[in-house]
This record gives structure tokens, C-alpha cells and sequence, in this order.
């Protein structure tokens, strides 16, 4: 009685994803491959949880020896709902409020994270529904809006993780046009847009969060302003409030599709880290 099916209901904060490793015997060879290169294959399993009983339902699943990922009601993104996708992507106002509500629930208590909770679940797939670009500005503003959040009340952050589903992130690779195929050899390590491979996602997003935080650098031609996206003469890049950079080393953790192919997680997880 403790969890209940989909779909959220408006008065819901968050789907909380049950967690289990992921054994599947017609899947051996691809989870072999992934367990060799330290990454975690998981099932999630997904429950609504009225906030009356999330401290039961937390407490059970520890006891049960389950974790837990809370992710975020995709109304707060779905441009349908009035959500960021319809405001350039912008979502640190509607994610910081939110995180807001959620973490003085039982997800915390003293400033400390339950501890059944793994990570945090921001979006999902967000490149899909904008494409990268916007995909990438929802997750570093939602990502710098938690981080508010969480400093404004308090809580710590442990071992909980933070994580955004990106659908291409396990795509890349060497192009399928006449560059790769006749002159492989010559442009194969090439990185986009200068060669023949694509763009790296998790590299890109690595990139976005290295930016100089607005504490540190305001955005130029618009005074004191300490976060948002700057339009400059590279194109619009997101300047976050929180240190961003910190928390990509500390706290954020790769999630990939399950669809997947194991090769290409692994050759994208190798380039990411070369």
C-alpha cells in the first residue's frame, strides 16, 4: 500500500524509481562487458508515493535492502504544462521552488539525505524532446537550481548523486557519410566540427558545467546579474550560480539508455574520460 502506479497526479512530487541490478540471462554478454568497465546495469522500478507515507516507504526500501531515485514530474520541463522546454530552457526557478517542497519532506532530516535515496533523478531525455542544445541548458540550470536548493536549506549532500537522462549519450562515433567510410583513417579521431566524429555528449555537457560560475564573473552587459544564459558571440551558454564544475567531479553520475548497445556506453565513456 505503501506505492502505487504511474501516472503523477498534480499533487505529487516526484516518481520514486525502486532500484534492483539488472540479470537478465538472454543480456549475459552485454552486462558482462558493462560490469568489466565498472558500469552498474539497473532496473527501475517505478512507484507514486503519497508524501504521508514517503518516510514508510523509505524506510521500507532501506530495510529491504533497495535504494531509491527520486526524479523530478516532467510537468515542471513539458512545455504543454507551462513548463522551462516553453521558456528557452531556462529551469532553475522551477526546479530550485520545487527541490524546495520536496527536501523538507522525509527525502531529509537533520540536513541529511534518507539514506535508501541513491541519487536524484533531474530529467529525462531532455535532448530528445529540444534537441541538445536546450537539452543541455535545461539540465545545467536545473541541476544548478537543486544545488540552491539544497544550500539554502541546509541539507547535505553526501553520498547522493545527481543525474539527468540524456538520450544521446551513448551515441557518437565515427559519421556513416563519405568521410568515414573512404577516409577513415584520416579523420576517425578527429572530434566535431573539425573532423569526422560526431559530438561527444557526455564531453559536451562536461564542458558546459566547467564555465565560470556568475558568483565568480557576472554576465557581461548585464550588471550584477550572478546566473542565466549568456548570449554572447559563441552562441548562448548557460552561467550557473552553484559551482557546477564541483559537483561533475564529485556528485553527477552517467546514465545511459537502456537501449543502448554496451559498446557504445563503454567507447563513449573512454573517450569522455581520455
Amino acid at each position: 500500500g505503501l506505492c502505487r502506479p504511474l501516472p503523477l497526479q498534480p499533487a505529487d512530487l516526484a516518481t520514486f524509481w525502486l532500484v534492483t541490478v539488472w540479470n537478465s540471462s538472454a543480456d549475459q554478454r552485454e552486462l558482462a562487458v558493462l560490469d568489466q568497465a565498472g558500469v552498474r546495469a539497473l532496473q527501475l522500478h517505478p512507484c507514486v508515493v503519497l508524501e504521508t507515507k514517503l518516510q514508510a516507504f523509505l524506510d521500507r526500501a532501506w530495510t529491504e535492502g533497495l535504494r531509491v531515485v527520486p526524479q523530478l514530474p516532467e510537468r515542471l520541463f513539458d512545455r504543454d504544462t507551462g513548463g522551462c522546454f516553453g521558456a528557452g530552457s531556462d529551469c532553475y526557478d522551477g526546479v530550485r521552488a520545487w527541490a524546495r517542497r520536496l527536501l523538507r519532506t522525509s527525502l531529509t532530516r537533520d540536513g541529511v539525505y534518507h539514506p535508501a535515496v541513491e541519487m536524484i533523478w533531474l530529467l529525462r531525455e531532455p535532448d530528445a524532446s529540444v534537441g541538445l542544445p536546450d537539452g543541455l541548458t535545461a539540465t545545467l540550470s536545473a541541476w544548478d537550481g537543486w544545488l540552491d536548493a539544497e544550500q539554502e536549506l541546509g541539507v547535505r549532500a553526501g553520498p547522493v548523486g545527481l543525474a539527468t537522462l540524456l538520450a544521446s549519450a551513448a551515441s557518437g562515433g565515427p559519421s556513416t557519410g563519405d568521410a568515414a567510410g573512404k577516409h577513415k583513417d584520416v579523420c576517425y579521431n578527429l572530434r566535431a566540427p573539425h573532423g569526422c566524429e560526431k559530438l561527444n555528449t557526455l564531453r559536451e555537457l562536461w564542458s558546459a558545467a566547467n564555465q565560470t560560475p556568475g558568483w565568480y564573473a557576472p554576465i557581461a552587459g548585464q550588471g550584477r546579474i550572478r546566473r542565466g544564459v549568456d548570449t554572447g558571440v559563441d552562441g548562448p551558454r548557460y552561467v550557473s550560480h552553484s559551482d557546477l564544475a564541483a559537483s561533475i567531479a564529485d556528485r553527477w553520475v552517467h546514465t545511459f539508455p537502456a537501449a543502448a548497445a554496451a559498446d557504445d556506453i563503454i567507447r563513449n565513456l573512454r573517450e569522455y574520460y581520455a
